[in-house]
């Protein structure tokens, strides 16, 4: 459905302006850090994505897996 495949791409678009913002990175090392997020904790980049933007991703906690 490309509804839900727009709402995808803005919540993953916000998470990595949120990164970006977050550590002074440009857009392409933001996209590594949600990459990167996702394939340590095993979950797709979505969730990593919702979680940054919700507030509830811990990324002390993927610095020490």
């Amino acid at each position: 459905d490309i509804s839900a495949a727009l709402d995808r791409r803005k919540v993953i678009g916000q998470a990595i302006g949120i990164v970006m913002e977050r550590y002074a990175i440009d857009e392409e090392a933001a996209f590594a850090f949600l990459t990167r997020a996702s394939q340590t904790a095993n979950v797709k980049l979505r969730s990593i994505a919702e979680q940054i933007v919700s507030g509830v991703f811990d990324d002390d906690s993927q610095r020490r897996s």
